[in-house]
């Protein structure tokens, strides 16, 4: 039996438009306008939407949004968890480097360098 697909709106064309451009998760997209992923991502191509190519600065911007805090006061709950720099660098999806242009330089030197018996302990709470 064939699955029968509801069509699309209007206000989903209209938020599909607005956010697929932006490097807005694709999850996020699909869930807000009650999609799958694959429909969304399919729907978008028809429609000649484009991903930009990768921007920290978005990147950022979308980890604060989905934390509901800046980036420091993040960057401070992983550090009173023990996480690492590259743990935050990593959940953002940027680089190790591009994280350390975005924190303020005390924050970024107060962090413990991870030693070997660090990074196992790191693993383990990620667990």
């Amino acid at each position: 039996m064939a699955q029968i697909r509801r069509p699309w709106t209007l206000q989903e064309y209209a938020y599909l438009k607005k956010h697929y451009p932006t490097s807005k998760p694709i999850s996020d997209i699909a869930k807000a306008i009650d999609r799958s992923e694959e429909q969304t991502s399919f729907r978008a191509r028809k429609l000649g939407l484009v991903r930009p190519r990768h921007c920290t600065e978005l990147a950022v911007k979308n980890f604060e949004e989905r934390h509901g805090k800046p980036l420091e006061a993040v960057a401070n709950d992983y550090q009173r968890r023990r996480l690492s720099r590259m743990d935050l660098a990593a959940d953002i999806g940027i680089d190790y480097k591009s994280l350390k242009k975005m924190l303020p330089p005390e924050l970024w030197q107060s962090w413990p360098h991870n030693t070997v018996g660090r990074q196992l302990a790191c693993e383990q709470r990620r667990a």
